[in-house]
């Protein structure tokens, strides 16, 4: 896999391929492509599909608990160890989770569990207002293509920056 993956006709097939799953996750008829969504496909074809969105649940259990979880999307030990503590403050202990849930929230019916639910459940209650779905990422990047480290914030700013440029020439 590795010899068709790092050559030039391998690497655009599978990258298409592999962003096309991510704008299915996200667009549909009710939101068209713009670009907060350009920023949040960008960030995960990046970091993985629906990292931004775990972002998002990640950024909700900080500020139900005071925590203080990366936004990277990862659901890690600490992400687990804050919620599971949430879920038993709150009488769910059925719903504790196990380290599964790395696995679960990488698709789109982690948002059907009931762990998902209570959670953006009790951030309505707690802040009278709605949830966010996705939010931007806050990890680093280090990857020998880069050079250096990055940032997602710098690698969403350059995807942007030729998203613009490209669609200026098209008229999009």
């Amino acid at each position: 896999m590795r010899e068709i993956l790092y050559t030039l006709d391998g690497g655009v097939y599978y990258g298409v391929l592999y962003l096309s799953e991510i704008i299915n996750a996200y667009i549909s008829d009710e939101n068209e492509l713009n670009e907060e969504w350009v920023k949040i496909i960008s960030a995960d074809y990046q970091s993985g599909i629906f990292s931004s969105r775990n972002a998002a649940f990640q950024k909700q259990l900080n500020e139900l608990t005071g925590s203080s979880l990366s936004l990277d999307g990862d659901f890690g030990s600490q992400t687990q160890k804050v919620l599971n503590d949430f879920l038993v403050s709150k009488g769910k202990k059925e719903l504790k989770v196990n380290k599964d849930i790395f696995q679960e929230s990488k698709t789109k019916e982690f948002e059907n569990q009931e762990v998902y639910k209570f959670i953006k459940e009790q951030y309505k209650i707690k802040f009278s207002s709605e949830p966010e779905y996705v939010v931007s990422l806050e990890n680093v990047i280090s990857s020998a293509k880069f050079g250096s480290e990055i940032t997602s914030k710098r690698y969403v700013e350059g995807t942007l920056s030729r998203y613009k440029a490209y669609c200026n020439l098209l008229n999009c």
